[in-house]
């Protein structure tokens, strides 16, 4: 917890409890934290994660600069392979740039889809169907389990 920029309380959490914690509003995470342990949350232990870094860190690595873009009910959060993602991310200012469509809607134009949603009716969910460096996607489970508008873009992409 954090009171007047102290911190007065830490706390350890599996990703998919950080999450269910997030979700109830009981910590308020940041599009590439929730991003990140959304993607964490493909493994069940740390047996099976360091196995997975042990073999995916001869792809390399990618700067993954969030960029956000404003749409007609919420905002979304674009990450590197994202249709919409800039090609060259201004990475000193925190820009955001108006669209005029529905976070639905933004997401729907795109054939590859790299993103953090926060439409204003639901809670937030990360949506991808983007693999770079060998990273998986955040974990389906997760986006199923939280909203509408996320299960109908998850569904949607895997058509694709």
């Amino acid at each position: 917890m954090v009171l007047a920029s102290k911190c007065i309380e830490q706390t350890w959490f599996s990703p998919v409890n950080a999450l269910a914690a997030n979700w109830s509003r009981d910590v308020v995470l940041s599009p590439p934290q929730f991003y990140e342990l959304a993607r964490l949350a493909n493994f069940p232990s740390l047996l099976p994660l360091k196995q997975f870094v042990q073999e995916r860190q001869k792809d390399g690595c990618i700067c993954y600069y969030p960029v956000t873009i404003k749409c007609t009910d919420g905002y979304s959060t674009l990450y590197p392979g994202d249709d919409l993602y800039p090609s060259d991310p201004n990475l000193t200012t925190e820009e955001v740039r108006v669209v005029e469509h529905t976070v639905m809607q933004s997401a729907q134009s795109c054939k590859n889809i790299n993103r953090t949603v926060f439409p204003m009716t639901q809670e937030q969910c990360s949506i991808s169907n983007v693999q770079d460096c060998g990273h998986p996607c955040p974990a389906e489970f997760i986006v199923k389990a939280h909203g509408v508008v996320c299960e109908k873009l998850l569904e949607k992409h895997k058509s694709a």
